[in-house]
C-alpha cells in the first residue's frame, strides 16, 4: 500500500476542515494529514487530534497574488513531503475527493492500486442547493445526504493528485507545464457553494472584503 498525505490551508472556516479531517482522515490516516493555518488567530477544529498542524503568519494580499502565494506554499511543502510520502493530496477545505462506489474500493486502495502519470485530477462537480428543493445545510449531517444537484465543473476538475514533486498554478487549478489526465472512477466534490446563506455569508467576511475577493465571491 503506498503512503499518500493530503495538504490543505484554511483561514476563517466555519465548518469545512473537521468535515475535511473526517473525509480524508478516514481515507487516508490522520497522520497522512497535513493542515495550514492561515494566522495565530485561527482556532483548530475539536478533531484536530492526531493531525499535523502548521501555523503561519497571517500577511494579507490581494486575491490574485494571495492565490498565487498560497499554490507555491503548498507545492513547497508537498515537495519536501515527497521524502516521506509516495504520493500527495492537495485540496481547498471545501473540496473532497473520492472513488466512484460502484468499485468497492477506499480512495487510499484505489489509488495504490494504479499506475499514475505525474498528476491526477477527479471529475469535477460543483454542488449547490436548490432552493426550491433542498432546505438550508445542517452541518451536523452527511453534507451530500441533503443535496441532489451540481454542475459539472471544468474549474473543479483540479490536478490534486501528485506522485511526484511539481508546481500548482494559482488555486491548484492546474499543473505549471504538464496537461490534465483525468481518472475516470475519481470524483471532486467542491462544497463551497453547498448551501446559499453559507456561501452568500461569505462576502461579509471582513478579510475578504478587504483583499479584493467581493467581485469573486458574488460570481
Amino acid at each position: 500500500m503506498k503512503q499518500i498525505c493530503a495538504l490543505t490551508t484554511v483561514r476563517n472556516d466555519k465548518i469545512f476542515l473537521s468535515k475535511w479531517i473526517e473525509h480524508y482522515g478516514s481515507a487516508l490516516g490522520r497522520e497522512s494529514l497535513f493542515v495550514i493555518l492561515d494566522g495565530y488567530d485561527q482556532e483548530s477544529p475539536p478533531n484536530i487530534e492526531g493531525v499535523n498542524l502548521i501555523r503561519l503568519p497571517h500577511q494579507p494580499l490581494e486575491r490574485v497574488p494571495a492565490m498565487r502565494r498560497r499554490a507555491r506554499v503548498m507545492s513547497k511543502i508537498a515537495s519536501g513531503l515527497f521524502h516521506y510520502f509516495d504520493m500527495a493530496i492537495a485540496t481547498d477545505v471545501d473540496e473532497f475527493i473520492v472513488v466512484d462506489p460502484v468499485l468497492g474500493m477506499d480512495l487510499k486502495s484505489y489509488l495504490s492500486s494504479r499506475e499514475l502519470p505525474a498528476s491526477v485530477s477527479a471529475l469535477g462537480l460543483d454542488v449547490g442547493q436548490h432552493l426550491t428543493l433542498e432546505e438550508p445545510l445542517n452541518p451536523a449531517h452527511p453534507f451530500l445526504s441533503q443535496r441532489q444537484f451540481a454542475h459539472v465543473s471544468s474549474r473543479y476538475t483540479k490536478p490534486c493528485i501528485t506522485t511526484r514533486p511539481l508546481t500548482w498554478g494559482s488555486g491548484m487549478h492546474r499543473i505549471k507545464g504538464h496537461n490534465f489526465h483525468i481518472d475516470q472512477n475519481l470524483y471532486l466534490f467542491h462544497l463551497g457553494m453547498v448551501d446559499f446563506a453559507l456561501s452568500t455569508g461569505k462576502t461579509l467576511d471582513r478579510d475578504r472584503l478587504a483583499t479584493g475577493w467581493q467581485g469573486h465571491l458574488s460570481r
